[in-house]
């Protein structure tokens, strides 16, 4: 069977907690007051004491340039788009005095952004030249070891290339002499002019890779120098940002979460002393009952 609920007994007791709410402001309205007040003025306080973070955009420009030389070398293999994340990452893992690096690769102007905060407007002055600094001696620490691999590969092509062509020598030099007319010796001058081909292709490697071999012990010799000279890292733009400091966002909040703690305390401070007159009760009870 259906149980009816009448609607004048729910209206009393919206009405009934209704009013117990305007009991509990009118009995508390001092005090959530008072702790309002008191709370969101410091929150204010610490908020204006705490410094202003000072902020400066920097646009780089980082491009690879081309390398005179015929070795494989890793880094040297890299187009815009990988230089440029590359330097991302680089500035990622930084960590300046006092101040934050955001970097950013835009690939449509095929540049890095980079975002600079800090609390000091000293350090950020002179941020610019770290940052490419910092970008700089990271790539000669990789083109250092991309230069490393580049020489041990042209050293083993080459040492491997001087082996067979003195193989090939070798064998020019015990071709019998081409006169008569047997078919063993008219098929003579065809395989000598074969190893004469391949003799002279490896003469050109091995000139090529002593070249190689010389401008990458140069490169080596001078790495600061020669990464300067293939890898490109200019600032194209530079601006102070401005301060977007508002406070009127954190006074309201500051209001409002101090209300809450003011409203939650007074809640808290009703339900002691009746849990102090059950807890009371219980013990009574108890002893009766002994």
């Amino acid at each position: 069977m259906a149980q009816y609920t009448d609607p004048r007994q729910i209206q009393d007791e919206d009405n009934l907690s209704l009013l117990e709410i305007i009991r509990f402001f009118r009995l508390h309205w001092k005090f959530l007051g008072l702790t309002t007040v008191v709370l969101s003025s410091a929150a204010i306080i610490l908020f204006l004491l705490k410094p202003q973070q000072y902020q400066k955009q920097l646009t780089l420009s980082v491009k690879q340039l081309p390398v005179s030389v015929s070795s494989s070398l890793s880094l040297l293999g890299k187009d815009v788009n990988q230089t440029g994340i590359q330097a991302v990452k680089y500035l990622q893992n930084q960590q300046l005095d006092k101040i934050t690096v955001q970097p950013r690769f835009d690939a449509s102007t095929q540049q890095v952004d980079v975002t600079l905060q800090s609390k000091n407007t000293g350090a950020l002055a002179q941020s610019s030249s770290k940052i490419t600094s910092k970008l700089k001696t990271q790539f000669q620490n990789q083109m250092g070891e991309a230069i490393e691999v580049g020489l041990t590969v042209t050293e083993q092509e080459l040492k491997r290339n001087q082996q067979v062509l003195a193989q090939i020598k070798q064998q020019i030099a015990e071709f019998p002499p081409t006169s008569g007319t047997s078919s063993q010796q008219i098929q003579i001058p065809a395989r000598l002019d074969a190893l004469e081909q391949q003799r002279a292709r490896l003469e050109v490697a091995i000139v090529a890779g002593e070249i190689d071999k010389k401008y990458l012990q140069q490169a080596q010799k001078n790495l600061a120098e020669f990464t300067n000279q293939v890898m490109s890292v200019q600032i194209v733009s530079e601006s102070d940002l401005p301060l977007t400091r508002s406070i009127l966002p954190v006074v309201v909040f500051a209001i409002v979460a101090s209300f809450m703690v003011a409203v939650v305390a007074s809640i808290i401070g009703d339900q002691i002393p009746r849990l102090q007159h059950e807890l009371s009760k219980a013990k009574i009870d108890g002893s009766k009952d002994v």
